[in-house]
């Protein structure tokens, strides 16, 4: 369950590691045989936050492949999720 939290943090957290870390990633990537384009930045991004998340729950002994899926996936639309249902509930 701890992985699933962690999971979960993670997901909400990816759209911030876009100037931090994802941008520094695909800088330092050889450019004529790995581009890196705009619009895959954000997917870098989840991609450093599920490694992360991943060695993290390694190192806690804690999670498992399903349950660190399910957190990241929604812990990334987390937001939208609130807003949507903020809008079912109170459709002004």
């Amino acid at each position: 369950m701890l992985g699933f939290f962690i999971a979960l943090i993670g997901g909400f957290a990816a759209p911030y590691l876009d100037d931090i870390a994802a941008r520094p990633v695909a800088a330092a990537l050889p450019t004529k045989t790995m581009a890196v384009e705009d619009a895959e930045i954000r997917a870098l991004s989840v991609m450093i936050a599920l490694l992360a998340v991943t060695l993290l729950c390694l190192i806690l002994n804690s999670g498992s492949p399903f349950g660190i899926a399910v957190g990241l996936v929604i812990g990334y639309f987390l937001t939208r999720l609130v807003a949507a249902l903020k809008q079912a509930v109170d459709p002004k």
